[in-house]
């Protein structure tokens, strides 16, 4: 694939950010708008230092810092102090992208390594803010018996503004963009739900399928090709061991939960494409 296929698959994956992007400003306001221009910032100065650092020229036409600074402002509380939006990107794009060599390089999806290592990091900053409980089956039933919610608000935008309340409708409208133009498989997503499905089955924990911030994280993160195995079969098992271990997590945000699967996930890639080479070469000298 050539760089600049490359790159406009890249601004596709913005593209499917979008609405989830316009309304978060029509329901956050200023608020929204501030944290996103603080994020994209943080992710450009970002990819300007590392261009700086690793002398390499700086390609902000590849359109990748920009979608990582989105991506961070939109998974974040907006709650959450402007400045935090702006080290949030920071951190992602210089940990995540540039240290791996820039643009297609990541062997992880970079916000699993900028916004785990903040979270750990500023522990006491985070724990001011209070995250909204998991929007679990068992929560969604509970609210409904109540009269508290109804399908129309949970699809659009439900009200709060924890990562866990992103909107269904939006979301989808990016995910089925990515998924017709073949940019995402479908199966990825799949099978990183029923490996996420699994885990909670093992342990006996709530599985929380309507977490907006979950399938956010899951299914960006699988679109991450550079950290994806090479060999489809090696990219299902890929999926569902990110799945597994976003449940096996003992984060409390599913977000992170999410992420974390994503890393540890990334881990396993050699031994994944080793399993899978070594099956091939048996089942050709067995044939």
């Amino acid at each position: 694939m050539s760089k600049t296929h490359a790159f406009g698959r890249q601004w596709l994956k913005t593209a499917a950010l979008t609405p989830l992007l316009i309304l978060s400003v029509v329901v956050h306001g200023t608020t929204a708008l501030a944290a996103l221009c603080a994020a994209a910032s943080g992710a450009l100065i970002a990819e300007a230092a590392g261009a700086w650092i690793f002398r390499r020229k700086i390609n902000y036409h590849d359109g990748e810092s920009v979608f990582l600074g989105l991506f961070c402002a939109v998974i974040l509380p907006w709650t959450l102090s402007v400045w935090f939006f702006f080290a949030a990107a920071l951190i992602t794009v210089f940990w995540g992208r540039e240290i791996f060599g820039g643009f297609g390089q990541s062997i992880v999806f970079p916000p699993a390594v900028g916004l785990l290592v903040l979270f750990m990091g500023f522990a006491p900053m985070i724990q001011a803010f209070d995250f909204k409980s998991a929007r679990s089956l068992d929560w969604a039933a509970n609210e409904a018996g109540h009269g508290a919610l109804d399908f129309w608000s949970l699809l659009f935008y439900p009200s709060s503004a924890s990562a866990e309340d992103l909107s269904f409708l939006a979301l989808a409208a990016g995910a089925v963009l990515l998924i017709l133009l073949r940019w995402v498989s479908w199966t990825l997503p799949l099978l990183g739900f029923l490996g996420y499905a699994a885990g909670c089955f093992l342990l006996k924990e709530k599985l929380v399928w309507l977490s907006g911030g979950f399938w956010l994280t899951l299914f960006f993160g699988l679109s991450q090709t550079s950290a994806l195995p090479l060999k489809t079969s090696s990219r299902w098992v890929y999926a569902a061991c990110a799945g597994f271990f976003s449940a096996v997590c003992p984060l409390s945000d599913p977000a992170l939960c999410s992420l974390s699967g994503l890393g540890l996930a990334s881990l396993l890639v050699p031994w994944i494409e080793l399993a899978g080479s070594v099956r091939l070469e048996t089942n050709r000298e067995a044939s």
